[in-house]
């Protein structure tokens, strides 16, 4: 804390209007005669403080800071000196102890440069007071969660460390992890452990349209079971399928029950099973699946040979009405509009991160404009974004890189990622400390093989976040990408591509200026990972996108 003298001759030559035996001039010509009798050439609050001392009032520096004021509009740090000076001396009047008192403590000594005390109230000092007294006590250089619950533990909640964190705001002192993430996480373990997490008596969805699992078969429940085991020899089935079989298992049995039907695949049962989706809306698509999923099942039970050619030519009639339907996804393109809406969507949340002193909040916002910005530009599949630092995803020393096998295909991505995403992967890092703990945290990252996406706390979320957050500030899944880079952004071109990055780089001002210079590259990265290529035939582009196919 640094206190800015001002200079004795300012004061000495100061002349009062309204007559020599005014109220302001009485008081201004008294502290003038003492400065001269004490030759004082600087004044800060110290000197004021032996001024009040040596006249023996409780209000006399008040009553020189109303006169002061009228003659002194704009000389800043005086008035900041003297109203530091006035509280001070009332303390002392009053037999309580000084803000400059509590300040002359060793523990203060290396925190003082670096901050600006006089933004707090006494009562915040005297809290901070308490905590750096607590840490030097404990000779605590780089204070954890664990030892801010320490602290607060007299006080039985969290309110003592949203005070300390409320007064670290207000002073100008780095973004550190100590503050900015230990602090936060006390603070949030703090208020669970005094209110409870909450109890969830639901933790999935039910199935409202179908049987439960218990309800099937007991064959059919063994055959799951071993194919959720790993059992798969013969059986062809994948551990990946085995969501969409048991689905469509249960819709089926639903409707078997309805319609007084025994429990059995044939040509009955999947007809009606067929008439339930098609009442509820379902695509010829989703029906070709379910019925797909009942004849891959059906070779394992095993059923007759008529029935298997029953269940195929379903499956192949469906199939065809599936070739001539226009996808959903670009009904959804039409309401979502362009990619750049997206990635603007991104960046706002990038910004808004920012204002966050929460840190679960900050997380979120943070976690959501990532899963945005990376997964328009990096288009993958819900399975695939389930990533770990270190290993799907690295760095080179100048911009990230991403390797990875999808899991649906067998496909490698072996590729560096677009700089525009940077500035949100190094703030999903910094979690909202000072950039120069990116290093440190990008390493501390790559070498424990942290998730990418994470709470607060540091534990993963669920598999389908990316597809959740998606589907909160999109209104729908990440699947909508590969369409909206293969369509908008491969009829952009290189230059499009250079010039709407840069747009939507602008919503943010931090953002902006790390990205000045950087979209020409980016347009050539994603034309190298062959992203910018037309997936979609002319007529359908010319349908939905009209405006790309009029350039």
């Amino acid at each position: 804390m640094s206190h800015e003298p001002t200079c004795s001759a300012e004061i000495l030559s100061l002349q009062v209007e309204g007559g020599q035996r005014s109220k302001h001039s009485l008081r201004i010509r008294r502290f003038q005669r003492w400065l001269e009798q004490h030759d004082i050439h600087a004044i800060d609050r110290f000197v004021l403080l032996d001024f009040a001392k040596a006249v023996g009032t409780r209000g006399v520096l008040s009553y020189l800071q109303e006169s002061m004021l009228r003659v002194l509009p704009d000389h800043r740090h005086f008035e900041v000196e003297l109203a530091a000076a006035v509280t001070d001396n009332r303390r002392r009047v009053d037999g309580k102890k000084m803000r400059s008192e509590i300040l002359q403590a060793e523990w203060w000594h290396p925190f003082l440069p670096q901050s600006n005390i006089d933004r707090l109230h006494i009562h915040e000092v005297k809290r901070l007071d308490d905590w750096l007294h607590f840490l030097s006590d404990k000779e605590i250089r780089s204070p954890t969660s664990q030892d801010y619950m320490s602290f607060a533990a007299k006080w039985a909640s969290e309110s003592a460390l949203i005070a300390l964190q409320t007064a670290f705001n207000k002073l100008d002192i780095p973004k550190v992890p100590s503050i900015e993430e230990e602090l936060n996480l006390a603070i949030s373990s703090l208020r669970a452990r005094r209110q409870g997490t909450g109890s969830k008596y639901r933790t999935s969805w039910p199935h409202e349209l179908a049987v439960s699992r218990a309800a099937l078969p007991d064959n059919w429940k063994n055959i799951l079971d071993l194919i959720e085991n790993g059992n798969t020899e013969g059986i062809p089935i994948s551990s990946g399928f085995l969501p969409t079989v048991e689905t469509a298992l249960r819709t089926l049995c639903y409707c078997c029950d309805k319609l007084d039907l025994p429990f059995d695949i044939d040509r009955c049962t999947t007809l009606a099973l067929v008439a339930e989706l098609q009442s509820r809306k379902a695509t010829n698509s989703t029906i070709e699946i379910n019925v797909s999923a009942l004849h891959r099942f059906a070779k394992v039970i095993p059923v007759s040979e008529a029935v298997l050619n029953d269940l195929s030519e379903i499956a192949r009639d469906f199939h065809w009405k599936r070739k001539k339907d226009i996808p959903k996804k670009f009904e959804k393109l039409d309401k979502i509009g362009s990619a750049s809406k997206i990635l603007g969507r991104a960046t706002d949340l990038l910004a808004t991160s920012r204002t966050q002193r929460s840190l679960e909040l900050r997380m979120a916002k943070l976690n959501a404009a990532t899963a945005l910005a990376l997964f328009t530009l990096v288009p993958l599949r819900v399975a695939d974004t389930n990533m770990l630092w270190g290993e799907q995803l690295t760095h080179t020393g100048v911009r990230y890189r991403l390797d990875l096998c999808t899991r649906k295909c067998g496909v490698e991505f072996h590729g560096e990622i677009c700089d525009f995403v940077s500035p949100f992967l190094d703030a999903l890092l910094l979690r909202g400390c000072d950039e120069r703990f990116l290093s440190m945290k990008r390493n501390e990252a790559l070498q424990n093989k942290l998730p990418l996406f994470a709470h607060s706390n540091g534990r993963h979320i669920s598999r389908k976040c990316v597809a959740n957050y998606w589907q909160r500030h999109i209104k729908c899944g990440p699947h909508i990408a590969r369409s909206l880079v293969h369509t908008e952004l491969g009829r952009m071109g290189r230059d499009g591509v250079e010039m709407a990055l840069s747009l939507c780089a602008q919503r943010d001002p931090k953002t902006a200026k790390f990205y000045q210079g950087k979209a020409m590259h980016d347009a050539l990265l994603l034309e190298s990972n062959q992203v910018l290529i037309s997936g979609f035939s002319e007529d359908l582009i010319a349908k939905h996108f009209p405006s790309m196919s009029n350039e």
